[in-house]
């Protein structure tokens, strides 16, 4: 009886495999800080990549130029909300994955992104996506030197947003970096993410946005493995 039991409970343990939630990674990091330039504010930059594995983003990021700004923006802000798009390939109307920076975001992480978390969305392994970034501020806004804007500011009509020169430049193996896209748009798509219409091949650039997700989930398979062979182990 009492083996009875507890094969029904090793089955049933096997069969309830539980996800292991997971700490999100970024898609890429860097080392901060990095020799930043500004482009033309009609472009909208971004980079193409395809998963190797099912992914879900959790988060998008926004790139805020830091010590690499001269002069040196001591406590930088970003000047205006920025659009971070994610768009699967062949669909132009909506994309997979949307959300916004918003102005006044200071929160650099080491790498000098600002982030935004979005409702969790499933990208597919083997899928091709394009990641944009909207780089255009309002009129009139300023970057802030110190963090007080009026009292130290240089005025601007977007955020710094193409970091090149970027050290230790690391991509997560599961996203499949490929390389830089952008759009052309006058006034930059007016604050738009749009979908590309250049392929610029270049790797390393255009990095502008970021986004953060979590893999394919692992499970709890060893501990019904484990189970299996307490069971194996009794009846020997």
């Amino acid at each position: 009886m009492k083996s009875v039991i507890l094969t029904s409970a090793v089955l049933l343990m096997a069969l309830c495999v539980v996800p292991v939630a997971a700490a999100p990674i970024s898609a890429f990091t860097m080392d901060d800080p990095v020799g930043s330039g500004g482009v033309n504010t009609a472009y909208i930059p971004g980079w193409q990549f395809t998963p190797t594995e099912n992914i879900t983003v959790t988060a998008v990021g926004f790139y805020l130029v830091g010590d690499g700004y001269s002069p040196p923006l001591t406590a930088p802000m970003l000047c205006g909300s920025h659009m971070v798009n994610i768009w699967e390939d062949g669909n132009t109307t909506t994309p997979v994955v949307s959300g916004v920076v918003p102005a006044g975001s200071t929160a650099r992480d080491s790498s000098g992104y600002v982030w935004q978390d979005v409702s969790p969305v499933n990208l597919e392994a083997n899928t091709t996506y394009y990641l944009m970034a909207s780089c255009v501020c309002p009129a009139g806004a300023y970057y802030s030197t110190n963090g007080t804007p009026g009292t130290d500011t240089i005025p601007t009509v977007h955020d710094t947003m193409v970091p090149s020169g970027a050290t230790n430049l690391q991509y997560a193996t599961e996203i499949g970096y490929s390389h830089g896209v952008y759009k052309y748009a006058t006034g930059g798509g007016d604050g738009n993410a749009a979908y590309p219409t250049s392929f610029d091949g270049s790797a390393g650039y255009y990095l502008t946005g970021n986004f953060r997700f979590i893999p394919e989930p692992a499970t709890m398979a060893l501990l019904a493995l484990g189970g299996v062979a307490l069971l194996r182990r009794r009846r020997v």
